[in-house]
């Protein structure tokens, strides 16, 4: 257990895992007010919908999905990242500040958000364009949509941290030649 945790603490593990956990625990609340959204309202079967309907559907998907997730990816960052309980060997000087380490992961998951929404949303309307239901729709796609993003988003940590070995490598060369 001692080496799952310190696994867990290496940021591009946790960053990964926090995301792809909150994109799944986001897909309850947002499966579940889309369902009761078809239901209450009295929305006809995909088959029977129409093309307005079920943009109006990845409209409501869209906005819930990003609430939820974006919500509860600040909070299991936090815990992972912030919390006081975290056994951390780092300075508090050299940790990153919350806001700034969060939002910075959230601009790069923005960036990937296109080609997420696109399998995500794209992938929910041709489903219901098959006769699928809104809500087996949104969890299938979702799903797809969270493993080709993660897999991007790790290519891209992973060479962020490359970078800054070799930038960090330069600087103590640099150094060295100083004194």
């Amino acid at each position: 257990m001692q080496f799952l945790w310190r696994l867990y603490q290496r940021r591009i593990i946790n960053v990964n895992i926090n995301i792809a956990v909150a994109g799944f625990l986001a897909m309850a609340p947002t499966v579940g007010i889309i369902h009761l959204m078809t239901t209450l309202t009295h929305m006809p079967e995909p088959e029977d919908m129409s093309q307005g309907q079920k943009l109006f559907i990845n409209a409501m998907t869209f906005i819930v999905d990003i609430f939820f997730d974006v919500v509860i990816y600040y909070g299991l960052h936090w815990l992972a990242n912030h919390s006081p309980w975290r056994s951390e060997k780092l300075a508090d000087a050299s940790k990153p500040q919350f806001l700034k380490d969060a939002t910075v992961v959230q601009f790069e998951r923005a960036c990937l958000s296109p080609l997420f929404y696109i399998i995500a949303l794209g992938g929910q309307n041709l489903l219901m364009q098959f006769n699928v239901n809104a809500a087996a729709a949104t969890a299938i796609c979702f799903t797809a949509a969270i493993l080709v993003s993660r897999v991007l988003h790790t290519l891209w940590m992973l060479r962020q941290e490359r970078l800054a070995r070799a930038k960090a490598a330069g600087a103590t060369e640099s150094n060295a030649k100083a004194a």
